[in-house]
Order: structure tokens, then C-alpha cells, then sequence
């Protein structure tokens, strides 16, 4: 942490839960909640099911959702889930999305 903040960073994405949270820095940390991928059972994308549980379950908690993708080794099911997923929430006026600098913005 000390070598970030000495870089400059302003910003640091994480996954949420993961770590031990950490104060006396100067970025500001943004959770990542939600990973198309596990690690767990190799290469590939989380089942769709899955996927969808957490998702509306972090909705239910009103947390803001941080989604992490591997663009590298995305496949096509991948993208095509993802292009359905934000066609979905961008129809949606309860849905904002979001850029860093839009992030540190708030509660800043």
C-alpha cells in the first residue's frame, strides 16, 4: 500500500472480502463484487444461474457493483452474456453506471 500511494495511485479495484481491509492511504479503494470467472473450477465463465444469483443479491443489498471481466481470455459466451446483461440494466432507471472518477466522488 505504501508503494502505491507513493506512485501516485488514486485508485485501487479490488475483490471485495478477499483482503484485509486497510486504512492510512491515500486511494481510495473500489470493491470489485462480482467476477465472471472463478478460479475455482478452471478456465471459463461462472454458470449463468450463479452468476445471476450474486448479482441480484448485491442488488438486494444496495451495494454498488463492481464487475471484474478477464477481456484476455473472454470467450463468446462471455461477451454474449455480458452484451445481454448491459442491455438489460442500461433499460433500467434504477441502474446508474459508473467510472472511477464518478466513484471517488461520492462519500468522497
Amino acid at each position: 500500500m505504501t508503494a502505491l500511494d507513493r506512485l501516485g495511485f488514486r485508485v485501487l479495484s479490488r475483490a471485495r472480502g478477499t483482503h484485509t481491509v486497510t486504512s492510512g492511504h491515500n486511494f481510495r479503494e473500489i470493491p470489485i463484487t462480482l467476477d465472471l470467472y472463478s478460479r475455482k473450477n478452471g478456465p471459463g465463465m461462472r454458470p449463468v444461474p450463479e452468476l445471476m444469483g450474486d448479482l441480484l443479491h448485491q442488488v438486494d443489498e444496495g451495494v454498488t457493483i463492481g464487475l471484474l471481466l478477464h477481456h484476455p481470455i473472454m470467450e463468446a459466451d462471455a461477451f454474449a452474456f455480458l452484451e445481454g446483461l448491459l442491455d438489460e440494466l442500461t433499460r433500467s432507471p434504477a441502474v446508474r453506471f459508473h467510472t472511477f472518477r464518478s466513484l471517488m466522488s461520492l462519500n468522497a
